[in-house]
């Protein structure tokens, strides 16, 4: 693993050498590759953490007994069933409830 030089432990690695933190400076000029960058910055950990969060929290709802996580099929969907064009902005549980909302305006208007 890489080190920071003695006289200025907040020294950034870069793939060309040390740089000051302020000053941008090069410091020792050495060859410094990606790997052991992101080793010594820790990211490979990071990332690892990110990437299972991200497959824990996956969103979904269900329509019509078929489960949606992707707005863009859900919005599909509905406009090839119900020709409702869904609001993208609004997240895909609230896409849902509008969706519910609408289909429930269009049964009291036909049963009228």
């Amino acid at each position: 693993m890489i080190k920071a030089p003695n006289w200025q432990k907040d020294a950034i690695p870069t793939t060309n050498g040390w740089m000051h933190p302020k000053r941008k400076e090069l410091l020792v000029s050495r060859p410094i590759s990606q790997t052991q960058i992101d080793e010594y910055l820790g990211l490979n950990q990071i990332t690892a953490t990110i990437t299972k969060k991200k497959l824990v929290s996956v969103d979904s709802v269900t329509v019509d007994n078929i489960v949606f996580t992707d707005k863009d099929k859900l919005e599909e969907y509905v406009f090839e069933e119900y020709k409702i064009d869904l609001n993208r902005r609004k997240s895909l549980k609230n896409m849902a409830k509008e969706l519910e909302t609408l289909r429930g305006e269009l049964y009291n208007e036909r049963s009228i």
